[in-house]
């Protein structure tokens, strides 16, 4: 099974791989793992509701910032890949999935407030929104 996880570095999306990890089943025997990091730019609503002045964010490494999640997966047997993608990441992640016909698509879920979902948008929204292949999202 083909089997693409987003992943942000953040703690929800570490908590996804490590469902991934306690549940190897859904993987599969010949599980193909791709880790997917989306360097997203600065939403256009996010610059206008900060007056138009937008700090420049500190660049993220993909390799280090998937570290974990890659650790954990090679730790429960899987040998997973790392692909780095820049634009939205529902968006991105979905149009992946697509292309490299994935059986499975996993995130976790932030579980963002209204107000927050509004200002930042939703990349598991857009990822529901717009992906072909099914969606298991961990909060």
């Amino acid at each position: 099974m083909r089997t693409l996880i987003g992943f942000d570095g953040s703690e929800h999306a570490l908590r996804a791989v490590e469902f991934l990890c306690r549940h190897p089943h859904i993987l599969g025997d010949r599980a193909e793992v791709t880790v997917v990091f989306v360097a997203s730019p600065t939403p256009l609503r996010v610059v206008v509701a900060l007056g138009g002045e937008v700090m420049s964010p500190l660049p993220v490494e993909a390799e280090r910032a998937a570290q974990p999640a890659l650790a954990m997966l090679r730790k429960a047997g899987v040998e997973p890949s790392l692909t780095e993608l820049t634009g939205d990441p529902g968006l991105e992640i979905s149009q992946l999935a697509r292309d490299g016909n994935y059986d499975l698509v996993v995130m976790g879920s932030h579980g963002y407030g209204l107000l927050n979902r509004a200002l930042l948008g939703s990349a598991v929204n857009r990822l529901l929104a717009h992906c072909t292949a099914p969606v298991l999202i961990v909060r």
